[in-house]
């Protein structure tokens, strides 16, 4: 999945508007109007910005403070993003459990087990770290939508 991909799958399944977007922006320190924000939100061929890696994260920091307020450790240090990163974000913003991830593969009809789960989020290089393939992480993001959206 794109880094505009991602954003819209979470505008979705958090039924925002631009203007949240780009408040999102605003608070990881990336400046976005909402219509720089729904050009993000725009194929490529009809106009579309493509979304830098820079901007994704700093998007996923403002999604954590908007959510859930600043936090008590202050500030962490900038880390390069992969699948793994961006689902640890995703899974802070919103506050999810084992349980509601289980949940989500699971209306995504995806069968992964708790310690697969688990293994996503550990540190990269120890024992049990399992790198999150594109195809996990679309299925966990399909089985959000239909998590949030159903309730």
């Amino acid at each position: 999945m794109t880094y505009n991909d991602i954003i819209k799958r979470l505008r979705y399944i958090l039924d925002v508007d631009d203007q949240v977007l780009a408040e999102c922006f605003a608070l990881g320190g990336e400046t976005m109007t909402q219509e720089m924000v729904r050009s993000l939100c725009q194929p490529a061929d009809d106009g579309g910005v493509v979304c830098s890696e820079e901007q994704m994260s700093r998007f996923l920091d403002g999604l954590i403070l908007w959510r859930r307020g600043p936090s008590d450790k202050g500030q962490r240090n900038p880390v390069a993003l992969n699948n793994n990163v961006v689902l640890k974000k995703i899974r802070i913003a919103l506050e999810l459990e084992a349980r509601d991830l289980d949940n989500a593969f699971m209306l995504a009809d995806y069968e992964i087990s708790p310690h697969e789960i688990s293994a996503l989020f550990r540190k990269p290089g120890t024992k049990h770290y399992a790198q999150c393939s594109d195809h996990v992480f679309e299925r966990l993001m399909s089985g959000l939508s239909l998590y949030f959206r159903s309730e």
